[in-house]
């Protein structure tokens, strides 16, 4: 599928854009300031220019990048199996040689993974109600949210873990649980950031080794959990 995008101005380097993209906003809002704003920054014109607009090309972190805003644009590539590129953030995830990248069907197997778990259906069936209990099991063990006031992001991390790792591998130990939560909180604090592209800062090194030591834990944990498991079941195959 082939359509032209807009070509505007790109904002000053890295910064507008990002600055704007990024600007918080009410989420019961249909759709984001940035986007009303870059949408409508062109005048008023026919119908097929319109449609057109939807798909703009900008600047984010540093990087290049196309948004679509045009529902037609996104569901032909939800449907499709072509490859998609991947973001330097994910890139720093895990590894430039990680299979997760390096496959071509790995966005396929990804979309269907996230459409069996947070779909419309599994939404409704399961998932709702499992933040539910989870939500208020978590406020009942915090006594800080009882008595007067607690970090709401820390709490969100913990119960997104929590919540994520019994879907995807099972029953964890609390301990396993926890340290994967510490290690998401590294994995967020850079997953929007610009690319740390300037070596011989102090920025860049405390940066790439909270990056790289975090993603080094995962990874063993993870093997440690698979292994217990395979061995607790014996034949039981996992890749």
């Amino acid at each position: 599928m082939q359509r032209q995008t807009s070509s505007r101005i790109h904002g000053v380097p890295i910064i507008e854009e990002t600055f704007g993209f990024m600007t918080p906003y009410d989420f019961s809002s249909v759709v984001s300031p940035y986007l009303k704003k870059r949408i409508s920054r062109e005048p008023l014109s026919p119908v097929a220019y319109q449609k057109k607009k939807k798909v703009f090309r900008t600047s984010l972190f540093g990087a290049k990048v196309i948004i679509s805003t045009d529902h037609e644009v996104n569901m032909e590539m939800a449907k499709s199996s072509t490859q998609l590129g991947a973001t330097e953030s994910l890139r720093r995830l895990f590894g430039e040689n990680s299979d997760f990248l390096q496959r071509k069907e790995i966005d396929k197997y990804v979309r269907n993974l996230t459409s069996r778990f947070v779909g419309p259906e599994n939404l409704k069936t399961n998932l709702i109600q499992d933040m539910y209990v989870l939500s208020r099991n978590y406020f009942e063990m915090d006594d800080k949210a009882i008595s007067s006031s607690f970090d709401i992001k820390e709490a969100a991390t913990k119960m997104v873990v929590d919540l994520i790792v019994k879907k995807v591998i099972g029953e964890m130990e609390y301990e396993a649980i926890r340290e994967l939560g510490l290690c998401w909180t590294a994995f967020r604090t850079n997953w929007f950031s610009f690319s740390y592209s300037v070596p011989g800062t102090t920025v860049y090194r405390f940066v790439k080794y909270d990056f790289e030591l975090a993603r080094s834990k995962v990874t063993k944990l993870l093997k440690s959990v698979i292994q217990k498991k395979t061995g607790r079941f014996p034949g039981h195959f996992i890749r």
